[in-house]
């Protein structure tokens, strides 16, 4: 059988033919990155899993520790912070290594958060997991933590106990608010605490009030989230 003459073809005959094997290029890539992703991945995932049992981290650590990089099944990938945040550059070599391409965004935040990632973006989301094509992975936006200007509001809210943040070594009940509260103004701080049954704020704590948690939102305002009045 003769091949023909690409000259002496249709030129509609000869743009289907350029379609059909810029497609074909475009899929053994999409699959030669697939198969690289996945042996990446399985090279971080064994590394996380012998530092399952390690209890502390540090930027010398592996990647690993950082971010968690997981095929699923159905050809996604599913990427997902550390339940300790490692240092952003470890992150950023997990993706690069993996062969993602990875952009980064500074975030305002307290002192023991700086440097590491506050959070992931995708195109399908963001948040502290997302899951992306992987066939075909978009740019990963990692957020990271910088330290914030006197009275910039922080991106990544930070624990007030946490090393390097106002209240830590401060021997304090944190069962009881209205002790925490007089505490945090006693050096210097703001203080934001919001009714839980209305959200409208509150210029001190009720006695019987029952605390759920603080959080830093800025170098100096503390936010005292209110379980019940009591």
């Amino acid at each position: 059988m003769s091949v023909p003459d690409p000259a002496e073809m249709p030129s509609w005959q000869r743009h289907l033919g350029d379609q059909l094997v810029a497609a074909a290029g475009r899929l053994n890539h999409r699959r030669q990155r697939r198969r690289r992703i996945a042996a990446a991945v399985a090279v971080v995932v064994a590394i996380g899993a012998g530092l399952a049992g390690t209890s502390w981290l540090t930027h010398s650590d592996s990647a690993a520790a950082a971010i968690h990089i997981e095929p699923l099944p159905n050809g996604d990938v599913a990427i997902t912070i550390a339940a300790r945040a490692g240092h952003v550059d470890d992150a950023v070599a997990a993706l690069r290594d993996a062969g993602f391409d990875v952009d980064l965004r500074p975030d305002p935040t307290g002192p023991s958060r700086v440097g590491q990632v506050t959070s992931l973006a995708a195109p399908a989301g963001a948040g502290e997991r997302v899951v992306i094509d992987g066939d075909d992975p978009p740019t990963i936006t990692l957020a990271y933590g910088v330290a914030a200007a006197p009275g910039e509001p922080y991106g990544a809210p930070t624990d007030p106990w946490a090393d390097g943040e106002p209240l830590a070594g401060v021997d304090v009940d944190r069962d009881d608010p209205a002790a925490v509260v007089r505490a945090a103004r006693d050096l210097g701080l703001t203080t934001r605490i919001l009714s839980p049954s209305n959200g409208q704020p509150l210029s001190d704590v009720p006695p019987t009030a029952n605390a759920a948690g603080y959080l830093m939102l800025a170098p100096d305002l503390l936010f005292v989230h209110l379980s019940d009045l009591g």
